[in-house]
């Protein structure tokens, strides 16, 4: 009998890229895809739209019900929804029905008394894993739930850049930081502030309330809401990169690091369980302990003043990424993980 299995995105235009999709059916996999929506139109939303759509993804998977039973789901999106209508129909899913729940992670949300017992309501499963991309997020949910909680990396491939540079300012010559959630950003303005000879650049969304006109030093450029390609561009251009996470609260940062690794940059990343597996410390990338201003401006002094370092650590990231942390990695796990 040919294996099934249906994933589920949010939009059906994330199906483009989608490896694991395609692996499946070299395995001899019959590949149903069901997504909620088209296309994404917005890149980051608020707490009241995320639940509206949520409620949306709700009503829509009611009537996919019926075909989940003793099938195998990989969820990779409207995970509330999904969560929830399987476990409030779980006994009538059929005796080979299984739910994978994949990519889904809470940061400082997860800290709350109320969405812990949300989530324990929802993970009371016996049909169901969840695949979590931080070893501090297996300890997280196995403290809420008794299913099978498993850790296989946050991956990706090289996405290509624009051939022009249409900034202000030259490739090269600054430091570069980015990113929606969990972001230290008042951090890296101190972190200005203490070299004000160096050029900063950092891209952030409009929900990011670390900012204020008065407080970002004059050598600080600041973007925010721009495209994922000028986002790429940026990185891709930099001379160092930073990633400073402000809690240790799961999965985060790690886009950031991989696209920095993929494009031989030298990084210094916040030592935390969501990024530091992708490293070896002061061979390729270099740790800050959680919040130290002190550390943070002690290493980058040291690494901007030494141009044959940012080659090295740079190319030892590159190398560490491609043996590691591709598309072809994370399938490879994910395929062992639902055969056995």
């Amino acid at each position: 009998m040919i294996p099934k299995m249906i994933i589920i995105e949010l939009y059906y235009s994330l199906f483009k890229g989608n490896t694991f999709s395609k692996l499946l059916q070299e395995k001899g996999y019959e590949v149903e895809q069901f997504a909620f929506f088209k296309t994404e139109n917005k890149r980051f939303i608020n707490k009241r739209a995320y639940i509206v759509r949520e409620i949306i993804c709700l009503f829509k998977v009611i009537f996919k019900l019926h075909s989940f039973r003793n099938n195998r789901v990989f969820c990779l999106g409207g995970y509330y929804a999904i969560l929830l209508a399987c476990r409030l129909f779980y006994p009538f899913s059929g005796k080979n029905f299984h739910l994978f729940i994949y990519n889904f992670y809470l940061h400082e949300t997860g800290e709350k008394k109320l969405i812990q017992a949300i989530l324990r309501f929802l993970l009371n499963n016996p049909k169901c894993t969840l695949i979590v991309q931080s070893p501090k997020e297996v300890d997280f949910y196995k403290r809420l739930t008794s299913i099978p909680v498993e850790f296989v990396p946050y991956c990706a491939d090289i996405i290509p850049i624009k051939e022009s540079y249409a900034f202000d300012f030259q490739p090269g010559s600054y430091i570069f930081t980015g990113g929606y959630t969990n972001r230290d950003y008042s951090l890296v303005l101190q972190c200005a502030n203490a070299f004000p000879d160096q050029l900063f650049v950092i891209v952030a969304s409009h929900l990011n309330t670390d900012f204020k006109e008065n407080n970002i030093p004059e050598n600080v450029m600041l973007f925010k809401n721009l495209p994922n390609t000028d986002f790429e561009t940026l990185l891709a251009h930099a001379k160092i990169v930073l990633v400073p996470l402000k809690s240790d609260v799961g999965a985060s940062g790690q886009m950031l690091c991989l696209s920095a690794m993929q494009h031989k940059k030298p990084i210094i990343y916040t030592d935390i369980s969501s990024i530091n597996y992708y490293f070896e410390d002061h061979v390729s990338g270099i740790s800050y302990p959680l919040g130290s201003e002190k550390t943070l401006v002690k290493e980058l002094g040291e690494l901007i003043n030494n141009p044959k370092l940012q080659e090295t650590w740079g190319q030892n990231a590159y190398n560490l990424y491609m043996n590691n942390f591709t598309s072809a990695h994370r399938d490879a796990k994910l395929l062992e993980l639902i055969n056995s």
